[in-house]
């Protein structure tokens, strides 16, 4: 049998608006032993709120959800990051839905994420950070559901990493612990992908490499970018062709921590 606020009210001897707002964790105004004694008998009673019922008076659902394509590349979502949404809505009572659709689908005309097509959620995280589709775009847009874009650069309305600062710092520790033949080095990445068409950070990483060299007075190396994306069973040999030249530095600055593996193998 489904137990009521009424029935919690009743058996607290209070008034109904009172259990609601302890209950809604908007009861910061009451004493503590209001709130314990509210809460206990709502434990005792095996009391469980009833979600749709207050999505429909609030026009509210305490959700958010997060749209992830099915290519890991594209939705790059670390268990930090994942740990830091939750850890976020937990702070205001709020849960995530999680969509996981193949760009096909997404870019079906006339297709429509249940999220964008029901009202599910309160807001969209979208976590579609590299050369996404127009259409996608369109349809998130159009769906006119507050929306935060993440790990990608727009006008407004989202949120990334400061890639072009976080080289110059790497290339400053270096350069004052008196490293002066710094080279840049991602294996993942090709020389025509250094444009704003692709991820912001292939650029970004790269131009902060080049500015704080010229800022250190140093001269970039040209820098380790294969023709085309290199294998991980073919960047060990690579590397060492490459050192073996006369291009050895003294420092690197990579893209990722799994770039350097095969520099600190060699």
């Amino acid at each position: 049998m489904t137990v009521t606020m009424q029935q919690i009210a009743e058996r607290a001897g209070l008034s109904l608006p009172t259990v609601s707002q302890i209950l809604s964790n908007k009861g910061r105004f009451y004493s503590d032993k209001t709130r314990k004694k509210v809460l206990r008998i709502a434990k005792e009673l095996d009391y469980r709120p009833n979600t749709y019922a207050r999505s429909v008076a609030t026009k509210r659902f305490n959700a958010v959800a997060l749209l992830l394509s099915t290519e890991e590349h594209r939705s790059y979502l670390p268990s930090r990051l994942l740990d830091g949404i939750n850890d976020e809505l937990d702070k205001h009572n709020y849960h995530l839905t999680v969509m996981k659709l193949p760009d096909e689908k997404l870019c079906k005309e006339g297709f429509l994420p249940k999220a964008l097509r029901e009202w599910l959620s309160d807001g969209l995280l979208v976590n579609y950070n590299t050369r996404i589709p127009k259409k996608v775009i369109r349809v998130i847009e159009d769906s006119h559901l507050p929306a935060v874009w993440v790990n990608v650069k727009r006008k407004s309305d989202c949120v990334y990493p400061d890639d072009y600062k976080a080289a110059r710092i790497a290339v400053r520790h270096l350069a004052e612990r008196g490293k002066k033949r710094i080279v840049y080095v991602s294996y993942s990445h090709k020389l025509g992908e250094l444009t704003d068409k692709n991820h912001y950070s292939i650029l970004d990483r790269y131009t902060g490499y080049c500015d704080e060299m010229a800022a250190c007075g140093l001269k970039p190396l040209p820098p380790i970018l294969p023709e085309d994306d290199l294998p991980r069973t073919e960047r060990l040999e690579f590397t060492r062709d490459w050192f073996t030249k006369g291009n050895r530095p003294d420092a690197v600055v990579t893209y990722a921590s799994s770039t350097a593996m095969p520099i600190i193998w060699y």
